[in-house]
């Protein structure tokens, strides 16, 4: 799934993030969301939402995070 999200990306259907989100992005965040952003890439090297998350774990080429 991941994969069809970054060619959805690649082809314009769905925005790349490039900067940390606002304050009052981050409160309208809720679940099902999806955001697709380039780490190191611009301003936004780790994700921010105001959430909080374990530390990163690898799994293939993917960084996984579960929401604490």
């Amino acid at each position: 799934d991941a994969h069809i999200l970054f060619q959805a990306v690649r082809q314009g259907h769905l925005p790349l993030i490039r900067k940390r989100l606002t304050g009052p992005e981050q409160q309208a965040l809720h679940a099902g969301q999806v955001f697709v952003w380039a780490d190191r890439e611009g301003s936004l090297e780790r994700w921010t939402d105001g959430h909080n998350w374990s530390p990163s774990r690898v799994r293939g080429p993917f960084l996984m995070y579960d929401e604490m």
